[in-house]
């Protein structure tokens, strides 16, 4: 059907011997997701073709070229026949080929050309795909010039870091998609070319990619194919065959396993057993020094001494250092203590004995005069005195041993973790006594399982088992398979937590200073590794129990992934431990790790092997594993399937026809577009199915005169390979995530092919009637026929509206600050209508006019909800009624006031509680009552002030009770009277009426009030505006632009460093380890929680600078103070340093003093200016006093490099 010519590299057309163009009308196109993609050809030819190197073809718009000189097979003679030359399946490559013939180095983008070596083996270090990202881009800029070839990530700013086309980011991923996150580790490149290491993307970090001519896009797969494909004639599919999972076992009964690792030796078979002995005599009486400084007692037990029994290393006694002697806890009759065991003198026999002293020994410190005191008390001949830890139970005499429980089998030879209950309990009992909580954190899917009722022979049976019988397997959690879901579950301190502090974290570590190169035969130095206190185990003790070698694996930092061994162990005075371990030889690299270059850090994560776990960590690894067989059991508990689709090459052929022959382009031709690595989108009722699946292998066999067919393979490894597997993981996988990396979900332009094929489906017919579900948005308006609708600006043209209210954009109501227009039912049912201005032409008529009068002013001016002039006062009980004249026959005014009302009255500073000793009259009363009267022939409105200076209780319009107080007690009130002005000044029933704003002209300041519900304004301050100062206090501020438009939006308060135990609120912004942190916690909310990628309430803005590539940590300035934030009553002085941090080090010695300048901000700009002029270049320390602080004064550090 199509024809390809042959071109050289220059573009000029290729020729055979006889000066005939080269060209082809067969070809096979080849290609493998994350694999090798080429176009193969055949030629046969009258006459030689000379083919070059960089010949190439261009198929679907891609380039493919040769890069081998191709053999030819010769059959007769030149020109005596059409196929004399024949070469076989000429290969031309994608030009993802050169990634396999650019080798990997050691250099990086925007190299100095200083620390990187440049060799083909070396080590580094990365903590997200960006880091590898970034070295495979320098390698390629290097050999094919810079921009030629452009590396992808989901990570927006690394990727235009590395010269990609930020358009085509934004048209590949979209907005709003997540980073892929992996943990950092050390890498060892050793020979490797820049395809191997961008394998390490998908087989080191289960990321995909996809490669598009010179562009690779990591983290995503490509776009779904814009068709579904189903069975039958014009939908794609002529053939779909269904075949059953061969690789699946299905289960129905699960026995699951753990690993040996970390299990104590036998640890079933002692998980009950005691070891005892019984005093014999006591050796020496209880001593206790006259100051209650020391205090011993000593024991002698029936028990032959054993260097056997103990576990833990020997500290000697006293000056007998070659003596054994073994520090124990043990318990007598309930009484703990820590004691020193030791061969007595005069006997076979062991002796204990129990001390405390002042002296700084551990032994001696962890027991109190009491502890010693309880333990002789109790250790009288006879008594039974136990070994809780720190000994061999099995190496103990027969008779000194006791099971605490029959809950053990015969014969116990168990090595391996258990599930929970083993052997105590059946699983069906364990799972029973546990909380809904628990429960949920182990279990979070909808079916429901069986647990077993024998406490011995622990198994999970699922609810299929009625269906399709018992299919028993047993699965052991010894290794890690992410595809089938198997980890390597043991007794582990990883991402344990001890009174809130992780204890797999690295305190602190030796820093190397040698480069890990050391001859044949030279003593490799040992170094240390400190952990953290928190941990609340003996390790000394367990390493004594281990019948393996001590280690410690680290799982991140720059060791990541390098096993240690653990020589020693020593417990520091501070609660710490140091281990002693030795460095590790890379045999690739002949270095020895760690060395000066890659550290062992504080913070680095790791995990200890080889060392017996106590029970809690059984405890929770047997839950762990718990969770992972149900999770097993679940998706083995059915039949899966495996499906191979058969397209349908006609379909594909005019499908094709239509899509060239679609002059709008909204059709796309899948022949033209289908890549390995797409997302295949078929579906089949009669089978039930509808699946997404990546194409692993796509065949494309083009032959002249016929139409071309296809070949399609869905991926077959675990992650893909049945429509049960690709739903159960279709996520990850469209993500380019196939596993725990991060991402999740579709990228825009995924969902963007979607919507075009699902559009049936799912979005609004216009050739019939429909409805729509949700919101939905006319750019361009509304035509509704006769010249009427709504265009696009919302300008409408109709003939008539029905309609409860209409209202301008702005409107907002309100006789004082409102806007805009309304009319609109009120509460009542009535009608309402709100202008600014009223132009009637010829007549209007008013059933009734009402006048308000709003506000009553001297001097200081207040806006509230009521006010007015008081005609006349009576005394009614506990009350004062205030009469306001309500029409006069010229106008009438409507009664604002409302029960629960504050009146107020202020004649000399209306409004001010400053000077309100001097006013010529005040009261604060709460209104009781309302209503109306008539009298002289007048309407008069009236409410009572309340005369109880105290509480009392009041019942609203609603009928709800409120607890409220009578009066302002701070002060006299006085009593009411004719011609006092008086205002409403909050409210104790109705949040609405607590609202006020005050002009106070004396003062020369605006304040606002909220809240305002007791008789003290202080504390409803929410803005105050003055010349000296505005405070202003809201979650959101909307900020509107010439052309009208604005959003509302929380304003950031940047309150500097976050330290422990700090109250923040919504959008307060801190400085936290090397990130700014914005809280999110929510308007009217505080949290204490520190700022952490975890939490809920927490957002990091800005990142620290990851080390490893140059220039990529920040440089960070803090200002600390040795006297805190006060110079209080003008005395003292405070000390102010200025530190200069990057990645965490403190690099302030590398600036002179003079790059150092100190500003100072009081406010008097002129004596600023002299301060600041004094103190440039000052150097990092400045001492501030009284005479340099005038109020309120800040004073910054600038860093000038």
């Amino acid at each position: 059907m199509s024809e390809w010519a042959i071109r050289h590299g220059d573009g000029s057309v290729l020729k055979d011997e006889a000066g005939n163009e080269v060209t082809t009308g067969n070809l096979e196109y080849s290609g493998a997701w994350m694999g090798e993609c080429f176009v193969s050809v055949t030629f046969k030819n009258a006459v030689p073709i000379l083919f070059r190197i960089g010949d190439f073809l261009t198929y679907r718009g891609e380039v493919f070229e040769i890069n081998y000189d191709p053999g030819k097979i010769k059959q007769s003679r030149r020109g005596e026949y059409g196929e004399a030359f024949v070469y076989e399946n000429v290969k031309f490559n994608a030009k993802q080929d050169e990634l396999a013939r650019t080798e990997f180095l050691d250099i990086v983008l925007h190299d100095n050309q200083i620390h990187y070596t440049s060799l083909t083996k070396f080590a580094f270090y990365v903590s997200s795909p960006d880091d590898l990202l970034d070295r495979i881009q320098a390698n390629l800029d290097e050999q094919w010039g810079e921009g030629a070839w452009k590396i992808y990530s989901r990570n927006r700013l690394r990727s235009g870091q590395r010269g990609c086309d930020l358009s085509v980011w934004d048209k590949t991923y979209g907005s709003g998609i997540a980073d892929n996150v992996i943990d950092s580790t050390s890498i060892t490149a050793d020979g490797l070319n820049c395809w191997n290491a961008l394998a390490l993307i998908n087989s080191q970090f289960d990321i995909n990619f996809i490669t598009r001519g010179r562009n690779v896009f990591v983290g995503t797969a490509g776009l779904p194919t814009s068709h579904i494909f189903k069975y039958g004639r014009g939908n794609g599919l002529y053939q779909i065959e269904q075949n059953a999972d061969s690789e699946q076992a299905v289960t129905t009964r699960l026995r699951a396993y753990g690993s040996t690792k970390n299990l104590p030796n036998r640890y079933y078979a002692t998980l009950h057993l005691q070891v005892s002995a019984a005093v014999k005599a006591v050796e020496g009486e209880l001593y206790v020094s006259p100051d209650g400084r020391q205090a011993n007692v000593s024991v002698e037990l029936a028990l032959p001494f054993s260097v056997s029994y103990f576990t833990g290393a020997s500290i000697g006694t006293g000056s007998d250092v070659d003596r054994p002697c073994y520090v124990v806890p043990v318990t007598c009759n309930g009484a703990k203590a820590v004691v020193r065991a030791f061969k007595s003198l005069n006997s076979a026999n062991t002796i204990l004995q129990c001390d405390h002293s002042d002296t700084p020994l551990y032994y001696y410190e962890a027991n109190s005069l009491e502890d010693v005191k309880r333990f002789a008390a109790n250790a009288k001949e006879g008594a039974k005195i136990i070994f809780t830890s720190s000994v061999n139970k099995e190496k103990f005499p027969r008779e000194n041993r006791d099971y605490a429980t029959a809950n053990l089998p015969d014969n116990m030879a168990v090595d391996r973790l258990m599930l929970p209950g083993f052997p105590n309990k059946s699983l069906k009992q364990w799972w029973d006594e546990q909380t809904e909580e628990t429960k949920r954190r182990i279990y979070q899917g909808d079916k429901s399982h069986l647990f077993s009722e024998s406490k011995y022979r622990p198994y999970v049976d699922s609810a299929n088992v009625k269906e399709i019988g018992v299919r028993p397997n047993s699965v052991y959690f010894d290794s890690k398979d992410v595809q089938q879901g198997i980890e390597d579950i043991y007794p582990t301190i990883e991402k344990m937590e001890i009174g809130g502090i992780r204890i797999d974290e690295v305190e602190s570590a030796d820093t190397i200073e040698d480069n890990g190169v050391f001859k044949d035969g030279s003593t490799i130095p040992n170094f240390h590794i400190r952990l953290k206190a928190a941990i609340d185990f003996d390790l000394n003790d367990l390493i004594g129990n281990s019948t393996e070698q001590p280690t410690i694996s680290m799982k991140d930092g720059m060791c990541g992934g390098r096993t240690f061994q653990i020589g020693s162990v020593n417990k520091q005075k501070d609660g710490s431990w140091e281990l002693t371990c030795q460095r590790v030889k890379d045999e690739s690299l002949d270095l020895y790790f760690p060395y000066n270059d890659y550290q062992v850090k504080t913070g680095d994560h790791f995990v200890l092997l080889g060392i017996p776990l106590p029970d809690s960590y059984v405890e929770a690894a047997s839950m762990k594993l718990l969770k992972y067989a149900l999770s097993y059991l679940d998706r083995n508990d059915y039949t899966r399937y495996v499906y191979s689709p058969k397209i349908d090459d006609v379909y594909m052929q005019r499908q094709h026809d239509m899509a060239v022959a679609d002059t709008t382009h909204a059709l796309i031709s899948l022949h033209d577009t289908i890549k390995e690595g797409d997302i295949m989108q078929f579906d089949d009722s009669d089978l039930r199915i509808e699946g997404k699946v990546s194409i692993d292998q796509l065949v494309i066999r083009e032959e002249e005169g016929k139409i071309p067919s296809y070949e399609v393979t869905l991926r077959e490894d675990k992650s893909v390979g049945t429509i049960q597997k690709i739903q159960e993981r279709i996520s990850s996988i469209e993500s380019g995530n196939g596993g725990a990396g991060g991402g999740g979900g579709l990228t825009v332009p995924q969902v963007q092919r979607l919507i075009e094929t699902h559009g049936g489906r799912h979005f609004l017919d216009r050739l019939h009637p429909d409805t729509a579900r949700e919101l939905i948005t006319f750019l361009k308006g509304i035509a509704v026929g006769d010249g009427c609708g709504i265009d696009g600006k919302g300008n409408a043209n109709l003939l008539d509206i029905i309609a409860s209210a209409v209202k301008s954009r702005d409107f907002h109501s309100g006789l004082l600050d409102g806007t805009g227009f309304g009319i609109y039912e009120d509460e009542h049912g009535k009608s309402v209508a709100e202008v600014d201005k009223l132009e009637v032409r010829q007549k209007a008529t008013f059933a009734e006019l009402e006048y308000r009068r709003l506000a009553f002013t001297t001097g200081d001016v207040g806006y509230t909800s009521a006010g007015g002039r008081i005609a006349f006062v009576k005394k009614t009980g506990n009350a004062y009624r205030c009469y306001f004249l309500a029409d006069d026959g010229e106008k009438r005014v409507a009664n604002e006031w409302r029960v629960g009302d504050m009146a107020t009255c202020r004649t000399t500073n209306l409004l001010s509680r400053t000077t309100k000793q001097a006013a010529d009259r005040y009261y604060w009363r709460l209104v009781v009552n309302t209503g109306e009267e008539t009298t002289g022939g007048k309407l008069y409105y009236f409410i009572d002030l309340s005369d109880i200076r105290g509480s009392l209780d009041l019942t609203t319009i609603d009928g709800k009770k409120h607890a409220c107080v009578g009066m302002d007690t701070s002060t006299e009130n006085d009593v009411p009277q004719a011609e006092d002005d008086i205002i409403q000044l909050g409210s104790q029933t109705d949040p609405d009426r607590q609202y006020a704003y005050i002009l106070y002209v004396s003062e020369g300041k605006r304040v606002d009030y909220a809240g305002i519900n007791d008789y003290d304004l202080t504390r409803h301050i929410v803005n105050e505006f003055s010349p000296r100062g505005t405070t202003i206090r809201s979650d959101s501020f909307k900020v509107i632009s010439g052309a009208g438009t604005g959003t509302s939006a929380p304003i950031v308060c940047d309150r500097g460093e976050w330290t422990g135990g700090t109250v923040a609120g919504h959008y307060d912004r801190f400085s936290y380890r090397g990130s700014l942190w914005l809280c999110t916690v929510g308007a009217g909310k505080t949290t204490t929680e520190e700022p952490s990628e975890k939490s809920m309430v927490w957002l990091r803005q800005v990142a620290q600078g990851a080390d490893g590539a140059q220039g990529a940590a920040p440089v960070m300035l803090d200002i600390y103070s040795d006297g805190g934030n006060f110079i209080r009553n003008g005395q003292g002085t405070v000390t102010l340093t200025a530190v200069v941090t990057k990645a965490n080090v403190d690099i302030t010695g590398t600036f002179p003093p003079a790059c150092f300048s100190w500003l100072r901000h009081s406010g008097n700009a002129a004596y600023d200016e002299a301060w600041n002029n004094r103190h440039k270049g000052a150097g990092p320390v400045v001492t501030v006093g009284a005479e340099d602080v005038d109020k309120r004064t800040v004073f910054e550090c600038v860093l000038d490099d």
